[in-house]
């Protein structure tokens, strides 16, 4: 116990050597608070504006076998160019362009298939990640 007792009022003296420290009477020059750290500049938003829901999704045929084939199509592209911007953000610059030109294969290959307002959108975002798997590619040399 008289260990235990020791470390104790070891403990006591330390805190009371730092509350006299910290009084009034003892002279510390006063320190500023120090500045907040820099904020990091504002990450850009590159990702194109998210596919309409896929239950709004009109087909252009009827015929049920090849528009449910094209939107898979879609949908599996859609993961594929997804898994190619967090491969880029990664520092993975070759897989990151795998992806893109397979998952833009896939997109590709839906847009017939796809309504007016789906087909537009899906346009936008192709041309986003064509325009991204360039920039990629010239920077692998």
């Amino acid at each position: 116990i008289t260990g235990t007792t020791s470390i104790v009022e070891t403990a006591l003296i330390m805190v009371e050597q730092a509350i006299a420290e910290k009084s009034p009477g003892a002279q510390q020059p006063e320190r500023p608070p120090p500045p907040p750290p820099p904020m990091p500049p504002p990450r850009p938003v590159l990702l194109p504006p998210p596919a309409a829901p896929r239950d709004t999704r009109r087909p252009m045929d009827s015929g049920g076998n090849g528009s449910s084939k094209a939107l898979s199509w879609l949908s599996k592209g859609e993961v594929l160019i997804q898994q190619g911007r967090a491969a880029e953000d990664g520092g993975r610059r070759e897989e990151a362009l795998d992806r893109y030109k397979r998952g833009l294969k896939l997109v590709l290959e839906a847009l017939p298939q796809l309504g007016e307002d789906e087909a537009e959108t899906t346009r936008q975002m192709i041309n986003c990640y064509l325009e991204r798997s360039a920039k990629l590619k010239e920077s692998l040399g």
